[in-house]
C-alpha cells in the first residue's frame, strides 16, 4: 500500500494559502512524480481547482514541498501513491522535490470571458434607396480584441451571398429586383462566437418618380415639408444626407401614405447641415 496518500496539510497565514486538501477534491490537473523530475512540470488551473501527484516509478521518496513554507511536505513513497493540493487565490505557486532536486509550478489563473467580435455596417447605409437592377458594395468594419477575427458572412436576407476571411471584408452585391431587402453581416472569432447587424434597403423598380418637395418652413422646432405630385395610396419616403456626393448616403427618416396628390412630412430640427430628398415607391 501507498503511504503517502492524503496526508493533511498546514496552511500558515499567507496573503498566498492554499486549501486544506480532502478526498473529494476533482483532480484537475495529473502530474506524474518520478526520479526524473515532474511531468508536466508547469500545470495551469483555474481558482478552486486541485492538483494531484502521482508516483510513476519505483525510485522513492519523494516530496510535494514550498519553497516558501505555503504547505507542510508532503511525502510520496510507493509507485501510485499520490496527493492533491486544492489552489484558491489566482497566482504562481512554485514547488520542489527535496530529495531530488526537482521543481515545478502550478499557474492558478482567472480566466476571462471571451468577447464576441465587433461589426457594423459602413456601406450601405440603413435606409438607402437603390433602382432596379441595384448593384452595390456591401461593406462593414469588423474586429475582435482577444482571440482574434476568423471570418466574415454577408447575406441578402437568408442568402449566403460571400464569405470574406480577411480585411478588407465587403463584397458585391448585384442584379436585384424591385423590393425592400434586409441585409445581414455576422463576424465571427476563432473560438466561434459572433456577431450580427443589419441594415434594410429599398429598391424602386424602373425610374424613381419624382415628386416635387416645396420649400420647407420652420415652427415649433420642426421642419415642414410639403410634397405634390405623388401617387394615392403609395409610399413617399422623405430621405437626409450629409453629403450630396455620396450616393449611399441617403437614409429614410419617415415614410407616409397619401391619400391625394400631396402629402406632408413634418420632423424635428436637427444642427448641422441636411439635405433632404422625396421619393414615392412604386
Amino acid at each position: 500500500m501507498g503511504r503517502g496518500n492524503w496526508r493533511g496539510i498546514c496552511c500558515y497565514s499567507l496573503a498566498l494559502t492554499v486549501a486544506l486538501t480532502v478526498a473529494q477534491v476533482r483532480a484537475d490537473a495529473y502530474v506524474a512524480v518520478s526520479y526524473d523530475g515532474f511531468s508536466p512540470s508547469e500545470v495551469t488551473i483555474a481558482p478552486g481547482e486541485a492538483v494531484f501527484w502521482i508516483v510513476a516509478d519505483d525510485m522513492g521518496p519523494y516530496t510535494i514541498s514550498s519553497p516558501k513554507g505555503l504547505w507542510s511536505p508532503y511525502y510520496l513513497y510507493d509507485e501510485g501513491d499520490s496527493t492533491g493540493l486544492q489552489f484558491n487565490q489566482a497566482g504562481d505557486y512554485s514547488y520542489y522535490d527535496a530529495l531530488n532536486n526537482n521543481s515545478g509550478v502550478v499557474h492558478v489563473r482567472v480566466s476571462v470571458p471571451n468577447q464576441p467580435p465587433t461589426i457594423a455596417t459602413s456601406t450601405p447605409t440603413d435606409g438607402a434607396v437603390f433602382t432596379a437592377p441595384a448593384s452595390f458594395t456591401f461593406s462593414v468594419d469588423a474586429s475582435d480584441l482577444d482571440d482574434g477575427l476568423s471570418h466574415v458572412e454577408f447575406y441578402v436576407g437568408s442568402e449566403l451571398v460571400d464569405d470574406v476571411y480577411s480585411a478588407p471584408f465587403s463584397t458585391t452585391v448585384t442584379n436585384r429586383a424591385a423590393g425592400v431587402y434586409t441585409l445581414v453581416a455576422v463576424a465571427y472569432d476563432f473560438t466561434g462566437a459572433s456577431t450580427t447587424n443589419t441594415v434594410s434597403i429599398t429598391v424602386l423598380d424602373g425610374v424613381a418618380p419624382t415628386p416635387k418637395l416645396e420649400a420647407p418652413s420652420v415652427a415649433g422646432g420642426h421642419f415642414r415639408f410639403d410634397v405634390n405630385g405623388v401617387t394615392a395610396g403609395k409610399q413617399v419616403v422623405l430621405q437626409s444626407s450629409s453629403a450630396l456626393a455620396d450616393t449611399n448616403s441617403w437614409a429614410s427618416v419617415q415614410t407616409n401614405v397619401p391619400s391625394g396628390s400631396s402629402v406632408t412630412f413634418t420632423i424635428p430640427v436637427a444642427s448641422g447641415n441636411c439635405f433632404f430628398r422625396v421619393v414615392q415607391l412604386l
